[in-house]
């Protein structure tokens, strides 16, 4: 009994490692490159559902706009009542807007892609989040991937920044641990999910599996979107280009929420990732089995913790470090993002309710989720 604590010790040590260093090997030596199309393949709506354009979003909105793709139109989709709108963008000749009632939806973004998508005809359809700026050249990169008529799906790898130490932590698992894993899906050719912060899919594909309508009855609009997807048969590819998301401004208690909602919506969609984040957690575990097993001294544990560190140092140096604000700290931050995300993950699993942008849901055992009054 003891050999087989070891064994599981060292599995739980060395999966999540092992991963990590074929991430950075994918980045490194295994990187997609992925040239323009040089013709416009069809027309493109991008719908963009926003929460108030203030100025800020007036500029993000304008980079879409000079993307090198000919034939583009946006869709701008705001909520009824919201007095923060700069209608001045919405004159432009390839630029929709439209204003829907949120009320009663589950989420209001999905509620603004179904009134978007309902009203639009191009067979290829771009969601984008309001704090995304996307690069000129993005859209005929991933538009070029749709000449494989099996790939149905296209979305890009995303780095979430937050503000302090509580977010520093967050970003260790929500942000510094996903990228390696995204690079390795870019180099496999394949994804299980999409990436919401900027997606783009087939018309048809989607209507064949049911339509954006089976957005509303999930927590994760992106995952959702990817299970449609991969419901019909056809692949979904990730780009090498990574966007960076910020949450600069969030208090600790929105992070915390966000994080929270993230897990229940990874335990609804991919419920077997919940069993290796608790079984395989690569600080927690040896913790814990030190605990229960003699043989595992408070060495091994300092090992464990400095090989997750070293390696955290290795990866965030050659990835991080090329794509957004490279820190030390948030290398040595790791063990602890470990300790965080394990909290949150089986609070996940037992949770019953949670908060999305001011909206408190319930969620059963079985995956509904329902709006509660607030």
């Amino acid at each position: 009994m003891d050999k087989l604590i070891i064994i599981y010790a060292w599995i739980a040590v060395l999966l999540y490692n092992l991963t990590y260093l074929s991430g950075l090997y994918a980045f490194l030596f295994r990187q997609r490159n992925v040239a323009p199309i040089k013709k416009a393949a069809g027309k493109l709506t991008i719908i963009r559902p926003i929460f108030g354009l203030d100025t800020e979003n007036v500029k993000k909105n304008q980079a879409i706009l000079n993307q090198d793709y000919s034939d583009i139109e946006v869709v701008i989709v705001a909520e009824t009542g919201d007095t923060t709108t700069n209608t001045e963008f919405i004159n432009y000749p390839n630029v929709k807007y439209m204003i829907v009632s949120t009320e009663g939806g589950l989420s209001p973004k999905v509620v603004k892609m179904a009134y978007a998508w309902e009203r639009t005809q191009s067979e290829f359809v771009a969601f984008a989040d309001s704090d995304i700026q996307i690069p000129h050249d993005l859209v005929s990169k991933m538009i070029k991937e749709f000449e494989n008529p099996q790939v149905a799906g296209v979305s890009c790898p995303c780095l979430t920044t937050m503000d302090g130490l509580v977010g520093k932590i967050c970003m260790q698992t929500l942000s510094y641990d996903y990228m390696p894993v995204a690079y390795i899906g870019i180099n496999l050719h394949h994804m299980e999910f999409m990436q919401g912060a900027f997606m783009m899919v087939r018309r048809s594909v989607i209507d064949e599996a049911g339509g954006v309508e089976q957005l509303r009855v999930s927590f994760a609009d992106d995952l959702r979107l990817g299970k449609l997807v991969e419901s019909t048969g056809h692949k979904i590819r990730m780009m090498p280009d990574m966007l960076i998301h910020s949450c600069k401004g969030e208090s600790p208690a929105q992070l915390l929420q966000r994080y929270h909602r993230w897990e229940i919506a990874q335990k609804l969609e991919f419920p077997q990732k919940i069993f290796t984040d608790i079984f395989f957690n690569p600080t927690v575990i040896p913790l814990i089995l030190s605990q229960i097993s003699p043989s595992l001294s408070t060495g091994f544990v300092a090992s464990a913790i400095s090989i997750r560190i070293i390696i955290a140092i290795v990866c965030d140096y050659f990835i991080v470090r090329k794509l957004a604000e490279y820190s030390i700290l948030n290398s040595l931050l790791r063990p602890v993002g470990d300790m965080l995300h394990f909290i949150m993950v089986l609070k996940a699993v037992f949770s019953k309710r949670a908060m999305w942008r001011g909206r408190l849901y319930s969620v059963s055992f079985r995956g509904k989720i329902k709006q509660r009054l607030t």
